[in-house]
């Protein structure tokens, strides 16, 4: 099946969840096993694989629930559980297939101020470029 089957929202909401993990805990899809990942069941989803269980996923400090993380369906549909499952999968492979990139902390912070802001980015190259 390809990645054009799997909705949009759900497409979305696994890049999200991803871009959290990043955040709290760079290099997480390397300790990923794909043949076991399952978002079904509370050990072999993403944060049973990280953490121990689907019961601790609050160790990941993640913001956002794990619904908007894209780490549990929204409804009780298999059909949600199912397409959940592919999307991190595809996520997961197209991450450790890409080289590393290597980001400083600031800059980090720097695009996350960036996109609270309107003209956000704009107003802080100003900033950046007078602190620097």
């Amino acid at each position: 099946m390809s990645s054009a089957m799997i909705p949009r929202k759900i497409r979305r909401r696994v890049e999200r969840g991803a871009r959290r993990l990043d955040y709290q805990r760079p290099g997480w899809e390397k300790e990923m096993d794909l043949e076991r990942l399952d978002i079904r069941d509370q050990n072999d989803c993403i944060a049973g694989q990280l953490v121990g269980d689907y019961g601790r996923y609050h160790r990941l400090n993640l913001q956002g629930t794990s619904e908007q993380n894209g780490m549990m369906a929204s409804k009780d549909s298999y059909k949600e559980w199912d397409f959940l499952t592919r999307a991190w999968k595809k996520e997961i492979k197209h991450r450790i297939s890409r080289p590393p990139v290597i980001v400083s902390p600031r800059c980090n912070v720097f695009k996350f101020l960036c996109s609270l802001l309107p003209f956000g980015s704009f107003l802080l190259q100003i900033l950046y470029k007078t602190v620097k």
